[in-house]
């Protein structure tokens, strides 16, 4: 499991697993869902009873892309993050990875440290019940990323809005910033 901080208004505490709860040293705690993901959205973080997308848009967006609709796309990914080098085993984080499509298909090609985070719950329980492999978290992107400073190698947002010092916070000095900007015509 990666790193991830208390979400709670100036604690930002390290939370520490203990069975299925994550807990700070101040005693906030946040309960690991039965998928597997963390919800640690705030309610001040919120603008909405149901932030994010909805699950029938997550759900039709998935459909989407297993189909094979971003082919081209992922390939894109993939090629860009073989260019890269890492001397350990290279952590990554995905904001705003909706249902963790792009995060799983590169975790399909390199062994990785993976986290993915997004604001949707429907997202990323979904996300968290097809991909176990890596850190599904509920959080507001838009305020606090919810890891330690210098965490990831690299940090992608592929279909968020972006945060550049919350990315360039978590992202280690000589890590790799992989943003993508939509078309006009772009389905996804």
């Amino acid at each position: 499991m990666i790193d991830l901080l208390c979400t709670v208004r100036e604690c930002r505490k390290l939370l520490q697993k203990i069975e299925k709860t994550l807990v700070c040293p101040l005693g906030h705690n946040f309960d690991i869902s039965r998928s597997g993901y963390v919800n640690l959205l705030q309610p001040q973080d919120r603008r909405s009873l149901s932030p994010g997308d909805s699950q029938q848009t997550v759900a039709a967006r998935y459909r989407l892309l297993t189909a094979g609709q971003d082919n081209l796309f992922v390939k894109a990914i993939i090629d860009t993050i073989k260019g890269f080098a890492f001397p350990n085993t290279p952590k990554i984080l995905d904001v705003g990875c909706g249902e963790g499509f792009y995060l799983n298909s590169i975790m399909k090609e390199y062994q990785v440290k993976a986290s993915g985070l997004d604001i949707s719950v429907a997202a990323i329980d979904l996300a968290a019940r097809h991909y176990q492999k890596a850190t599904w978290v509920v959080a507001n992107a838009d305020r606090f990323l919810p890891y330690p400073d210098k965490e990831f190698d690299i940090v992608m947002s592929i279909t968020a809005r972006k945060n550049p010092s919350e990315f360039r916070r978590v992202l280690l000095p000589q890590g790799y910033l992989l943003i993508v900007v939509h078309a006009p015509d772009d389905l996804v």
